[in-house]
């Protein structure tokens, strides 16, 4: 069983392609243009809607900390005529896997004539009517798009979604920055113990029963902040071997000397228990636990976002904000999945999911043959029928996979769910589930 607490991904960013101002899903005049994106009918991401002034310079604040910034006069009809009034503004985000999941937006990219997957940062999708018509932004004016991003990387870049051919087009390269809507803590006291201290393990070296108010503690050793070491020994105090005296509590630390080959130290410290240390683990695994729920599960659009990456955009349409997906050591073969009779795999949506590499890959049965996964991390496939039906491979039925990797034809016998599946936050714990 992999672990699913290592969130590791390995890319590589893609040089500036062409790109063009053109508008990335609709000509102005056609209203019937067919999307490439395919929900999954049922779990699709709400659509939110806001209200903004077709002739005043317009904010919408968004819950999670992004928001989105329209000049005066900014909208025009589909012929291309200005208008005025009020235009109603259409928004969905996705930021999870589960989001990716049931958002049916094709997350390929083909550059130079090969096909790669996005591992994305963050997408939406913007629209805009007037009373009922579509409206699109005059030309020469742009929208600017600031998305909140629960994604702790900070460089990705920015593409458009052409839905006509399900193209994606390369805009620009940015870092995120951090949400001015996030409070940020206090610094630290001087002398307090910081966020990363440094341990020190040097119990053996005194009684702890020598201190009375230490007395009868199951002590490992000591937390100081790193402030207090010089520079020069922060690299190497941890593995030193030191003589330690210690002094009774004097407000919220303890007087620690070390000394050491004629180097004394007098650090103002914070004993650390076996107790202290169960418990900072529990919060790691509860802090780690919170992340991947987030990963898998709708993100709380209420929640608001660590970090924002901003970005114009020239007309509505989808936007994505990605990195390339790569594997260094995949093992790859030819897909064969085999479900019950009376469902037919082509009628399906299947998908190959890692969340280790925050990665979902929508599969047809043109591209079984390109079919690659990481053996050292988790996996899973998921196929959605059109009556609902899930059929899944968990991660342990991969170590088969894994165990035949000389070989270019392997099957995975599909095991169907007797569940109905209603959101996306319930495909985001199966995927939990199957890893």
């Amino acid at each position: 069983m992999k672990s699913p607490f290592l969130f590791v991904i390995p890319a590589f960013l893609i040089a500036a392609c062409s790109s063009s101002d053109t508008h990335p899903i609709k000509e102005v005049g056609n209203p019937t243009t067919v999307s490439v994106i395919q929900p999954i009918e049922g779990l699709e991401i709400p659509i939110r809607t806001f209200q903004v002034s077709a002739d005043a310079a317009a904010t919408i604040e968004l819950p999670n900390g992004g928001k989105i910034d329209f000049p005066e006069h900014a909208f025009v009809d589909q012929q291309g005529k200005p208008i005025s009034g009020t235009v109603t503004i259409e928004w969905q985000e996705y930021h999870s896997l589960a989001d990716i999941l049931v958002s049916g937006i094709p997350m390929k990219y083909d550059s130079a004539g090969v096909s790669n997957q996005f591992v994305s940062g963050g997408m939406f999708t913007i629209d805009a009517h007037q009373k009922g018509k579509a409206v699109e932004l005059a030309k020469g004016k742009e929208a600017t798009v600031a998305l909140a991003t629960f994604d702790e990387q900070r460089q990705f870049n920015f593409y458009s979604l052409d839905e006509k051919t399900g193209d994606w087009s390369y805009k620009t390269t940015a870092l995120s920055t951090p949400n001015p809507a996030v409070e940020t803590l206090p610094a630290p006291t001087k002398g307090a113990t910081d966020n990363n201290p440094t341990f020190l393990n040097v119990v053996a070296t005194f009684n702890p029963d020598s201190v009375s108010s230490l007395k009868g503690l199951d002590l490992i050793g000591w937390n100081v902040s790193t402030d207090q070491i010089p520079k020069k020994l922060q690299k190497t105090i941890a593995q030193s071997r030191w003589k330690a005296t210690v002094t009774e509590k004097k407000g919220d630390f303890y007087d620690l000397t070390l000394s050491n080959k004629g180097t004394t130290l007098h650090l103002n410290a914070t004993p650390v228990t076996m107790d202290d240390a169960l418990s900072n683990t529990k919060t790691v695994e509860k802090r780690t636990e919170k992340r991947w729920e987030n990963l898998l599960a709708f993100q709380q659009q209420e929640v608001e976002a660590q970090m924002i990456r901003t970005a114009t955009i020239p007309g509505f349409g989808t936007y994505n904000w990605d990195i390339i997906h790569t594997r260094e050591s995949p093992i790859a073969f030819t897909l064969d999945l085999a479900v019950s009779a009376g469902h037919k795999l082509d009628e399906a949506q299947i998908y190959h999911v890692c969340p280790d590499e925050k990665a979902v890959v929508h599969y047809t049965s043109e591209d079984f043959d390109e079919f690659s996964f990481d053996p050292t991390k988790g996996n899973c496939i998921i196929a959605i029928f059109p009556d609902k039906t899930v059929y899944t491979v968990s991660d342990k039925q991969f170590d088969a996979a894994r165990d035949n990797s000389g070989s270019r034809d392997f099957t995975f016998d599909m095991k169907g769910r007797k569940e109905l599946f209603n959101s996306g936050g319930q495909l985001g714990r199966l995927v939990k589930e199957l890893i």
